[in-house]
């Protein structure tokens, strides 16, 4: 109770002090300490079916619903380097038991350093206090595996290789203390986590953007039964569609091994599986307030262990609500978190130009021309050799009247390829509207 007060007073404050910055942020002076905030406050909600993810209840469903509020303040510390910090509270109720119930405290702080126009770098960590509240005055000490202490320090670093493509490497340590698990020899159980991946991903389009991810996790425990090692490849493919909708699409292959974790058939053998996971989306964005996604897995456990092999499909039908410079940005914010560290939007200080030009396009779909430009005037000033961004730049200078500016755009566009003959067509006509206007 009392980290929950600590985290609304906290809350609390950080919206007043951030919102005056905001308010102060009229001013061109980059020297005014408050125009150098930003924030945002956000809340999501998670609602899931999932066909079989309890062995605690009689049924093999069940329902489960949670909720994310959040604040976030940010402040540039150089036209390169920024500093964000987070607080993040979750609650985690389950229908049928209250064993999973959890009640999660999580404190962020990230710097976002970009090194050339081509490379950024982000240095993060976070403490996390979890607790099943419903558990905390009974002696099953063997079920409280969501009670634990939590620190994490993270490096990740993206390359852009080209206007399009971008390859990103990323990792984690954490370290986790329990508070009512135990081991054998009787001590508290405290798990470490190495975690190292390898990304790519490629915008085939203004709409159309892919991505893979290759990763290792490598657990190490006082407990010997939580000993493993976990490969993974991660596949994802997003399809904008317009009117705010975007489908999504994603397939995940894990292989998890443990040292020590024997069948329950066979004591001599350790336990080994194949998970397989197909994810399938769409989100809806209603305005830069509120969005929606509804999401479908389908899991199949290939395992040595025979009490593992099932089939589990879920369905999560997520809502988040948020105001602040960063809401709505770009991708998605649940649809495929596994846990509390994935719930971060796109940050335009941290966003891919991918990122960048798709949300500056999707912005010209909604007619929010000056939206547009914010995001794809960002991604120029990364990388100004995009052609595309130059054509969306020119359309939303043109729908907001200032037609020279537009002009402006689409010639260094038709310099960028000079075979597009649509364009030039395009630039004689405004160029003749310009000379009669003039004249």
């Amino acid at each position: 109770m009392k980290s929950l007060k600590y985290g609304i007073i906290c809350s609390f404050f950080t919206f007043v002090v951030s919102a005056y910055g905001q308010q102060n942020n009229f001013s061109n002076d980059s020297n005014n300490f408050f125009s150098k905030f930003g924030y945002e406050i956000s809340l999501l909600n998670l609602n899931k079916y999932d066909s079989n993810v309890l062995k605690y209840s009689s049924g093999a469903s069940d329902f489960s619903s949670a909720i994310y509020p959040a604040v976030e303040i940010a402040y540039r510390l150089s036209s390169s380097t920024k500093l964000t910090a987070q607080y993040l509270l979750g609650l985690e109720k389950y229908a049928s038991t209250s064993i999973l119930n959890t009640n999660n405290n999580r404190f962020s702080l990230h710097i976002t350093q970009h090194v050339s126009p081509r490379i950024s770098m982000i240095v993060s960590g976070y403490y996390q206090n979890s607790q099943q509240p419903d558990l905390l005055a009974t002696r099953l000490s063997a079920y409280k595996f969501a009670t634990f202490d939590q620190y994490s320090a993270s490096l990740k670093l993206n390359w852009l290789a080209s206007s399009k493509t971008v390859y990103s490497f990323e990792y984690h340590y954490i370290k986790r203390s329990y508070t009512g698990m135990l081991t054998l020899s009787l001590e508290k159980q405290k798990d470490s986590f190495n975690f190292s991946a390898l990304g790519w991903a490629h915008q085939f389009s203004q709409t159309t953007t892919v991505s893979a991810k290759l990763g290792f996790i490598n657990s190490a425990s006082n407990n010997r039964f939580y000993n493993f090692k976990r490969q993974f490849i991660d596949l994802f493919l997003t399809h904008q569609l317009g009117d705010g909708f975007r489908a999504e699409a994603g397939e995940t292959i894990s292989t998890l091994r443990f040292s020590s974790r024997t069948l329950a058939n066979d004591p001599f053998t350790t336990r080994s599986d194949v998970i397989n996971t197909l994810m399938i989306g769409v989100k809806k964005t209603f305005n830069k307030y509120i969005a929606a996604e509804l999401v479908y897995y389908f899991q199949k456990d290939f395992s040595n262990e025979p009490l593992r092999n099932f089939n589990s499909h879920s369905f999560n039908l997520g809502f988040e609500f948020a105001l602040g410079n960063n809401a709505h940005a770009g991708e998605s914010r649940y649809s495929r978190a596994t846990d509390l560290e994935n719930n971060s939007g796109v940050n335009k200080e941290t966003a891919t130009i991918e990122q960048l030009t798709n949300a500056g396009y999707q912005y010209l779909l909604k007619s929010d021309y000056e939206k547009s430009l914010e995001f794809t005037l960002k991604a120029l000033a990364i990388n100004n050799n995009i052609e595309q961004a130059h054509i969306n730049a020119g359309i939303a200078f043109y729908k907001l009247g200032k037609i020279e500016l537009a002009a402006e755009q689409w010639r260094t566009a038709l310099k960028l390829n000079p075979h597009n003959e649509k364009l030039r067509l395009l630039i004689e006509k405004l160029e003749s509207e310009i000379n009669q206007a003039k004249n």
